[in-house]
C-alpha cells in the first residue's frame, strides 16, 4: 500500500518532467524533510568528509603494508635456473662483466622494492594487490590444536613454569545437601569459596565440581525441591546459577539477586510443576526476604538463615537476637500475602530448626486449618530452647514474644548446631564439647556420641532420616549412619590454622610444615583441633595432618601433644586449659623419623597475681614454660608416627643465671643422613644423632626383641654474640641474647650456616659457619646490612634474606654474586617477614613478599641470577615448600588452599669453570664488595673457603678428614653426582664433551669423605 510520501514523490516527479521548470527552495526543502527516511545517505559536514578520507588512506597504507608478493611458478622456475648458472660460473673461475653485474644488482633493486610496495616484479603498472587477512576466529579454526598450544605457550610470559589451579580449602559455613542419582547412588553436595563439590558416599572422594567464576567467591547453595538434580548457587557478586550435577552442565546464565546472597531456600508449591526460590540478601545496610512475588520483607537484624516451610506456609529467619517468622494469609499469594512477625529473643541464639505439625481440623465440612509450627533454638549459655507449638500465637494481633519454652540444658559451651529428626521424636545437638546428643523429646534421655576429636559445628539430615551429616570444626565432614552411629564416609580438607581477630597470646605465625622427602605430594603440617572464630579463641596446633596434594585429599591425622579436646578443658575460673603448640617440625632424608618442638606457657590470669607490671608479667609466663623435643619414627604397620624419644627443655634461657627451658627458634634436617639440628635462644647449636641402645625389658607384644633406638645431642657449640669479638676468651662464659635463629644445611651436609638477630638494633648481622664433623666455626660479620631472617645454601652459594634485600653469596670465591631488593619493613604487612625456598633439583630458589594481605612470588637461577618466574597473589602465601626431588614449588595460602609451581625447564650442568678461571681465594688477603646501597665497602677479614676446604665439581665444600692410609670401599661419586652431569635435558642443551669429559675425571679423581660420626648413625 503506497504512503502519502510515495503519491507526493510521484506527484512532483511528474509535475517536473511536464513543466520542464526547476523545483523552488521550498519545493526541495519539502522533498529532502519527505526523504529523511529513504535509502538516500545523509548528508555529512565537511569535518566527516575529511575523516572518511583520511581513514581511507589510512587503510590503503595498511593494506599496502601487508601486500606480500607472490611470483608466479615460471618466475621462480627462471631466478632459479639464472642463480645456478652464476654459481657454476663462480665455481669456474669466470668473471663476469662489471656491467653485467650492475645491470643485474640494478635489477634486484627494483624488484626488491616493487616487492615492498606490493608489485609483481612482471608488472611494474600492476595495482597493489591485498594479501587476504584472515580474522582472530578463522585464525584459530585454520591453526591445529597443538599448534595453538604451542603458540599459546609462546606468549606466556614465563613458558616454563606451570602454576596448578588451587586445591583443599574451607567448606563454607553452610549446610551440606544430601542428594541421590538415577541408580540410587548416595552423594553430598558441599561448597568452599572456589567451587561447588559432589562428594560420593561410597568412595569419599569428589566426584566432580563446578567452579566459580572468576574473581568471585561461592556464597550459598540450594537444591530444587522439585528437580533434585539441580543446585542453584549464589556468588558474591550478587549472581546465582543452576547447575545439573548429574551431567556436570550449567543449565541457564547467571542471573542477578537483589544483592549480596547470604542464604537460600527452595520451597515446593501445591502444583508441583516447579519450586519458589526465598533468599536472603543484604543491600543498602539491610537485610531483605526475596521470593518469587520479588521484596517481602526488610529488616535491620542480621539475618543469619532462612527456612522454608510446606508450601511456603511459613518463612522463617533467624538473627542473633530476634527472630523473624513469615505466615501466608489464608488463600493470599501476592506479595502483601504475609504477615511477618519479628519476636525478640532473651537470650543470644546460634542455630534454629523448625518442624511442620499436622493440621487440626477446621470444623467446616472436613477441612483442615494451619499446621503447627514446632521451634528449637540453641542459645549462646549451652541451653536448648524447645516450643511445641507456636502457630497459636500469630491470628492473635498485638503478640509479640514467644511463650516460655521446655528448656534442654546438656551443653556447657554454645549449641552449634540443632536438628529435628525426620519423624519428629528427636533432636540431634552438637557443640565445643566434641560429643553428638541426641534426645529423645518423649522421655527426655539423651544418648551421646563421644570422643569426636573435633567441635561439632553443623548437623544435617537426609530426607530418608537414615543419614547424619556432621561439619566439624577441623574442616571435615563426617557421615553417619543413624541405626549403628558409626562413620559411612569422611570428608576432610586441609585442616591448617586460619587467622581470626586473635588475643595477644597466639604466639603461631607461619605455618610449620614441610613435604615428605620420599614422596613429595605428602604433606605434613601441625594442625588445631579446631579452627578458631573468635577473639577468646586461641589457636594451637597439637595435632599432625598429612595430606595428599595430588589428589587433594587427607590421608591420617594424630595427636603430637598432650589435649584436651574430649576432656573438660575449662580451669575453675572458666578460662580455657590450653594444649601445647607444636611450631617446628622437620622430617629426616629417608622418611623415617619426625621431630617436632611444642611449647607451652600457662595463660596470664594464672600468674598475674604474682607479677606487678606487664613485662613482669611476661616473664613469669616464660620462667612456667615447657618445651620438648621429640623424635617419632614411622611404623608402617599402623601407619602412624611413633614417639621414641622425648628430650626436655633441649636449650636453656639466654641468661645462663635464669633456670628454666629456653625457646627453640629454629629445627632443620640433615640432608645427608639420619639427623637433625637445632638452636635456642641460649646460642647454642645442638646436632642430634639416633644411636642404638639394648632393652633389659620385654619387648612389647607383636614387636621383635631387637635394640632400640634413641636419640641423643652429639655435638653442641656455642655461638659467639653478634658484637662480641672471635678472639675474646669472655666468648665462652657470657652467652648472647637474640631473639630469633636462621639454619641451613649445605646440600652435602658438611656445613651449616647460622644466623642470630640480636635484640640490639645497631649490632652488625654475624653468620656463622659450623663445620659438621669436627666443630670449627667461622665468623663472617656484613654478609648482610640489617637483621637476617633467612638463610638458604644453594649449590655454591648462600643466599641471605634481610630487609630490605636479599644477597647471593658465593661460599668458594667470597665474593657477593647478587643483591636483589625488596620491599622495605614498612610496606611487608600480613605475614611481617619475606618466605625463602631453596629446590637443589632445578637450582632455583623462591622468595615469596606480602603487603596488606597480598603476595608476591619470585623465583630466581642460581647460576644466572635472573627471574624465572614472578606472580602476585590476592590471597596471602602463608608458607613455600620445595619440592624434594622434583622441579618446583608448593604454596599454602592463608585461604587453606594449595597450589604447585612446576619447572619443566633443563637445569644447567653444575661445572665450576667459574672457578678455574679465578685466582686462589688464599692468593687475596681481603675481599672488598662495593654495595652504595650499604653505605660504602663490606669488608670480609676471614676467608672462608679456607677454613671450609676447597669445592670439588659439584660446588660442595670438601671435608679435610680425607682417607689416605686406609682403604675404603664404599662408592668415591654418588650416583646423584653423574646425574647432575649427564641427566640435563635434550640432546640439544648438552654442554660441551670436553667439559663433560673435565668434569667426571674431576670427580673421579678424587678420595672418598671420612665420615667417622656417621657410620654408628642408625
Amino acid at each position: 500500500m503506497a504512503t502519502s510520501n510515495d503519491v507526493a514523490r510521484r506527484t512532483g516527479s511528474k509535475r517536473k518532467h511536464e513543466s520542464h521548470e526547476e523545483p523552488s527552495a521550498e519545493t526541495a526543502k519539502k522533498a529532502r524533510r519527505s526523504n529523511k527516511h529513504e535509502s538516500s545517505p545523509p548528508q555529512t559536514t565537511d569535518a566527516e568528509r575529511a575523516y572518511a578520507k583520511k581513514r581511507e588512506r589510512k587503510q590503503a597504507r595498511r593494506r599496502t603494508k601487508h601486500t606480500t608478493s607472490i611470483p608466479s611458478k615460471a618466475d621462480k622456475t627462471d631466478h632459479e635456473e639464472q642463480a645456478t648458472k652464476q654459481q657454476a660460473s663462480r665455481e669456474r673461475g669466470e668473471v663476469q662483466p662489471a656491467s653485467q653485474r650492475a645491470a643485474e644488482k640494478k635489477a634486484r633493486r627494483v624488484a626488491k622494492r616493487q616487492g615492498k610496495g606490493g608489485v609483481m616484479p612482471d608488472a611494474p603498472s600492476a595495482q597493489p594487490v591485498p594479501a587476504p587477512v584472515a580474522s582472530p576466529v578463522q585464525r584459530i579454526a585454520r591453526t591445529p590444536p597443538s599448534a595453538r598450544s604451542e603458540e599459546a605457550e609462546e606468549r606466556r610470559p614465563f613458558p616454563n613454569w606451570t602454576l596448578s589451579t588451587p586445591s583443599a580449602g574451607r567448606f563454607l559455613d553452610h549446610d551440606s545437601i544430601f542428594v541421590q542419582d538415577e541408580s540410587g547412588d548416595e552423594y553430598l553436595l558441599a561448597a568452599n569459596e572456589r567451587e561447588v563439590q559432589l562428594l560420593s558416599l561410597q568412595s569419599s572422594l569428589v566426584v566432580r565440581t563446578h567452579p566459580a567464576p572468576v574473581g568471585h567467591s561461592v556464597a550459598c547453595l540450594a537444591v530444587d525441591e522439585q528437580h533434585d538434580n539441580v543446585v542453584r548457587v549464589a556468588y558474591s557478586d550478587e549472581t546465582t546459577s543452576l547447575w545439573d550435577w548429574t551431567i556436570d552442565e550449567q543449565v541457564e546464565g547467571r542471573l542477578t539477586a537483589n544483592g549480596a546472597v547470604r542464604a537460600m531456600a527452595h520451597a515446593r508449591m501445591q502444583s508441583g510443576e516447579r519450586s519458589a526460590l526465598y533468599y536472603i540478601a543484604h543491600s543498602g545496610g539491610q537485610d531483605a526476604i526475596y521470593g518469587q512475588q520479588g521484596l517481602l520483607h526488610s529488616t535491620k537484624e542480621q539475618l543469619q538463615a532462612i527456612l522454608v516451610l510446606g508450601d511456603a506456609e511459613y518463612i522463617l529467619a533467624r538473627s542473633q537476637a530476634a527472630l523473624t517468622i513469615g505466615v501466608r494469609k489464608e488463600g493470599d499469594r501476592s506479595k502483601a500475602g504475609y504477615t511477618w512477625f519479628e519476636l525478640p529473643l532473651a537470650v543470644a541464639s546460634t542455630c534454629l530448626d523448625a518442624r511442620l505439625l499436622p493440621a487440626p481440623l477446621s470444623g467446616k465440612k472436613g477441612a483442615k486449618g494451619r499446621p503447627g509450627l514446632r521451634l528449637a533454638i540453641g542459645n549462646d549459655n549451652g541451653e536448648i530452647h524447645l516450643f511445641d507449638n507456636v502457630s497459636s500465637l500469630f491470628p492473635r494481633e498485638g503478640q509479640r514474644s514467644l511463650p516460655p519454652p521446655r528448656i534442654l540444658h546438656w551443653h556447657r559451651d554454645a549449641v552449634s548446631s540443632v536438628k529435628f529428626s525426620q519423624d519428629g521424636n528427636y533432636l540431634i545437638s552438637g557443640g565445643n564439647e566434641t560429643v553428638l546428643v541426641i534426645w529423645q523429646l518423649e522421655t527426655g534421655k539423651k544418648q551421646y556420641l563421644p570422643h569426636l576429636t573435633s567441635a561439632i559445628e553443623r548437623i544435617v539430615v537426609n530426607s530418608e532420616g537414615n543419614r547424619y551429616a556432621v561439619h566439624m570444626g577441623d574442616n571435615s565432614i563426617m557421615v553417619l549412619n543413624t541405626s549403628e552411629l558409626k562413620p559411612v564416609a569422611n570428608f576432610a580438607g586441609l585442616q591448617m590454622l586460619s587467622h581470626v581477630e586473635q588475643s595477644k597470646e597466639m604466639v603461631c605465625h607461619t605455618p610449620a610444615a614441610t613435604l615428605h622427602p620420599q614422596d613429595p605430594s605428602q604433606l605434613l603440617l601441625s594442625v588445631p583441633a579446631s579452627q578458631p572464630k573468635l577473639a577468646s579463641d586461641i589457636g594451637v596446633r597439637p595435632f599432625l595432618q598429612t595430606f595428599d596434594i595430588r589428589n587433594s585429599r587427607h590421608i591420617t591425622r594424630q595427636a603430637l601433644t598432650r589435649n584436651n579436646v574430649t576432656d573438660l578443658n575449662l580451669g575453675p575460673g572458666g578460662i580455657p586449659v590450653l594444649p601445647p603448640d607444636v611450631d617446628l617440625l622437620a622430617i629426616s632424608v629417608d622418611g623415617t623419623w619426625l621431630a617436632t618442638v611444642d611449647e607451652w606457657m600457662p595463660p596470664a590470669s594464672d600468674v598475674e597475681h604474682l607479677a606487678s607490671t606487664g613485662a613482669d608479667l611476661e616473664l613469669q609466663r616464660q620462667n612456667r614454660r615447657e618445651v620438648y623435643l621429640k623424635f617419632w619414627s614411622w611404623d608402617n604397620d599402623q601407619a602412624l608416627w611413633t614417639l621414641t624419644t622425648r628430650m626436655d627443655s633441649p636449650h636453656a634461657r639466654s641468661n645462663g643465671d635464669i633456670m628454666g627451658p629456653g625457646k627453640v627458634f629454629a629445627l632443620v634436617s640433615d640432608p645427608s643422613t639420619k639427623g637433625f639440628a637445632t638452636i635456642g635462644e641460649d646460642s647454642c647449636i645442638k646436632l642430634w644423632r639416633p644411636r642404638k641402645r639394648t632393652s633389659q625389658s620385654a619387648a612389647p607384644k607383636g614387636k621383635s626383641d631387637g635394640p632400640v633406638v634413641e636419640w641423643e645431642c652429639k655435638r653442641e657449640v656455642q655461638l659467639v654474640s653478634d658484637n662480641e669479638r672471635a678472639d675474646s676468651p669472655m666468648n665462652a662464659v657470657i652467652p648472647s641474647s637474640s631473639t630469633s635463629r636462621s639454619l641451613a644445611y649445605s646440600a652435602d651436609g658438611s656445613m651449616l650456616a647460622v644466623a642470630q638477630a640480636s635484640s640490639g638494633t645497631d649490632d652488625i648481622p654475624v653468620v656463622h659457619f659450623l663445620h659438621t664433623f669436627n666443630g670449627d666455626v667461622v665468623s663472617k660479620p656484613g654478609l648482610a646490612a640489617t637483621e637476617v631472617t633467612g638463610l638458604g645454601c644453594l649449590d655454591r652459594y648462600l643466599i641471605v634474606v634481610s630487609h630490605p634485600a636479599v644477597y647471593v653469596w658465593d661460599l668458594v670465591t667470597d665474593t657477593l654474586k647478587r643483591k636483589l631488593k625488596l620491599r622495605s619493613p614498612e610496606e611487608l604487612v600480613g605475614t611481617g617477614t619475606t618466605l625463602l625456598a631453596i629446590n637443589e633439583g632445578d637450582s632455583t630458589f623462591a622468595l615469596v613478599t606480602s603487603q596488606l594481605g597480598n603476595s608476591k612470588v619470585k623465583v630466581y637461577d642460581a647460576h644466572q641470577f635472573k627471574s624465572q618466574y614472578e606472580q602476585s597473589f590476592d590471597t596471602a602465601v602463608e608458607c613455600i615448600l620445595a619440592d624434594k626431588g622434583a622441579r618446583g614449588y608448593t604454596l599454602l595460602f592463608a585461604d587453606a588452599t594449595i597450589r604447585t609451581l612446576l619447572s619443566s625447564a633443563t637445569p644447567q650442568a653444575r661445572l665450576e669453570s667459574e672457578a678455574k678461571t679465578e685466582l686462589p681465594v688464599a692468593a687475596r688477603q681481603s675481599l672488598h664488595a662495593n654495595d652504595p646501597a650499604d653505605g660504602g665497602r663490606v669488608e670480609l677479614d676471614v676467608n672462608m673457603a679456607e677454613a671450609l676446604g676447597s669445592a670439588n665439581a659439584d660446588g660442595y665444600q670438601l671435608r679435610k678428614s680425607v682417607v689416605e692410609d686406609q682403604e675404603d670401599d664404599r662408592p668415591v661419586v654418588r650416583p646423584e653426582q653423574l646425574a647432575g652431569i649427564f641427566d640435563i635435558g635434550q640432546s640439544f642443551a648438552m654442554p660441551p664433551v670436553k667439559d663433560m669429559f673435565r668434569a667426571v675425571v674431576e670427580l673421579y679423581g678424587r678420595k672418598p669423605y671420612m665420615q667417622p660420626e656417621r657410620e654408628a648413625s642408625v
